[in-house]
């Protein structure tokens, strides 16, 4: 019995020496399919990128920069989010690609329809197809177009597919694009107000509504907030008067119209609607979205006006 024990310990002691033998093994060659990890864009900034386009499938972002300022041209042409942009491809081209050999493709690639590209003010493209198949440890395969190299990414390049047009979008309402020359404020009251702009001054005068005062203080303020709120969703790339009344904009609760001094520039003129489904909606006229606004950020542009009634 004793000789019989002695006989499985052995077995089991000599199955784990090859099992381990056999993962040191597998481990080695992995390593060895390896090149030295590096910079696939070795000695590229930011500033040197001028074109990012991502395709999967039927979906397409397409970025272009123009004079330095980076611009949606797909699916729709649109000011881009000027920080997203730059902080997303940052990302990849300071990712650390580690370069593959002895490898065969055809299973990796097979099906993958994510591809991702980049164009460098010298002309040059740099197009990587991105495989469905992750690492073991939840990397992404990337192959380069051009040369057909296989590279290993982190982990960022796996969910670029889940990257939407609102993401890369320019989402706030209102920028500062020239001196402003004045600003109305028209309620659902049928009352209207207009502050004017001394330029010789620099200030907006001080005006006596209601027996408050409206300070050059109070003025700066609102339009601080109108630069910082942000569309919380792009509700339709066109308008109608059927969507106009469905989004309650056809008798806005509110609108405000902003003068510039360059008279090339247009008037700035928002429409906000009642309150609907927890939401409010935007439009301007002279562009042809509806957007959503929260009820808190169009809470906040009230509670500087409630004075003026």
């Amino acid at each position: 019995m004793k000789k019989k024990s002695n006989l499985i310990f052995i077995f089991i002691v000599f199955l784990v020496v090859v099992y381990t033998i056999f993962d040191y093994s597998k481990l080695k060659y992995e390593e060895e399919d390896y090149a030295e990890s590096k910079l696939i864009f070795e000695n590229i900034t930011i500033g040197e990128v001028k074109e990012f386009k991502l395709t999967d499938n039927k979906k397409i972002i397409f970025l272009k920069k123009e004079n330095e300022v980076w611009k949606m041209i797909a699916p729709i042409s649109y000011p881009a989010d000027q920080d997203y942009v730059n902080g997303f491809i940052q990302q990849l081209i300071d990712d650390q690609l580690e370069s593959l050999i002895n490898l065969a493709d055809d299973q990796i690639f097979s099906g993958a329809t994510l591809n991702i590209g980049l164009k460098l003010k010298n002309g040059v493209y740099r197009d990587f197809l991105v495989s469905k198949v992750k690492t073991s440890d939840g990397r992404a395969y990337l192959k380069d177009i051009k040369t057909d190299k296989i590279f290993v990414g982190s982990p960022l390049w796996v969910d670029l597919n889940k990257e939407g047009v609102f993401s890369f979008r320019w989402k706030n309402i209102f920028a500062f694009r020239s001196k402003i020359k004045s600003i109305s404020v028209f309620k659902s009251n049928n009352k209207s107000y207009t502050f004017s702009y001394d330029q010789s001054s620099n200030s907006w005068p001080a005006k006596y509504i209601q027996g408050l005062v409206f300070s050059d203080k109070k003025i700066a303020q609102l339009l601080s907030l109108l630069l910082h709120i942000k569309v919380s969703k792009f509700v339709s790339e066109t308008k109608s008067n059927k969507l106009l009344n469905r989004f309650d904009l056809l008798s806005p609760i509110l609108k405000i119209k902003i003068q510039f001094e360059e008279k090339s520039i247009q008037d700035w003129v928002m429409l906000v609607s009642q309150l609907k489904n927890g939401y409010h909606f935007i439009t301007f006229e002279k562009r042809p979205q509806i957007l959503q606004l929260s009820k808190d950020d169009v809470n906040k542009i009230k509670s500087y006006l409630n004075d003026l009634d």
